[in-house]
């Protein structure tokens, strides 16, 4: 029998440094220094366990767990038209997120039967979002909603 547990977690400081250039006459992006750089979480971690043992006939199996959790971030720096500076709008913040995968499997030598529940709390959590100030449509991307599958393998 063997437990493995792992736990990982990182703080991220990301800005930009200087402001972003500013081309003459340009649709751009503005960037000022000190933002946060987009779609980097300040704090983000996870922790994943997983408990194997032996069922007897030549099979082991397994049953584990991962939780990630993702702090707050920004969306994407905003844009401005000349020569109309009003189109300058707030940055999206796209708020903290955590979700919960489930695993579990039979294996031998040979072949392998995984089974699996992805975002077991069908989290609808945003992963990315933009509306570059309001100068484009509003867009977003989600998480994966809750995923269950297996998977069967053989080795070679």
């Amino acid at each position: 029998q063997t437990l493995d547990v792992q736990a990982n977690a990182s703080w991220t400081d990301a800005v930009l440094r200087q402001d972003i250039p500013q081309p003459a006459g340009a649709s751009t992006v503005i960037g000022l220094a000190g933002d946060r750089i987009p779609g980097v979480a300040k704090f983000q971690s996870n922790l994943s366990v997983q408990q194997d043992f032996e069922i007897g006939h030549g099979l082991s199996a397994y049953v584990g767990g991962s939780w990630v959790y993702i702090g707050s971030r920004m969306g994407e720096f905003s844009d401005i038209v000349p020569p109309d500076p009003s189109a300058f709008g707030d940055r999206l913040e796209l708020p903290s997120q955590s979700f919960v995968d489930l695993r579990a499997g039979v294996y031998n030598n040979d072949w392998s039967l995984n089974l699996y529940v992805r975002n077991v709390g069908d989290s609808r959590a945003v992963a990315y979002a933009s509306t570059r100030g309001g100068t484009t449509p509003p867009t977003a991307i989600f998480i994966q909603p809750r995923t269950i599958g297996f998977t069967l393998a053989r080795s070679f």
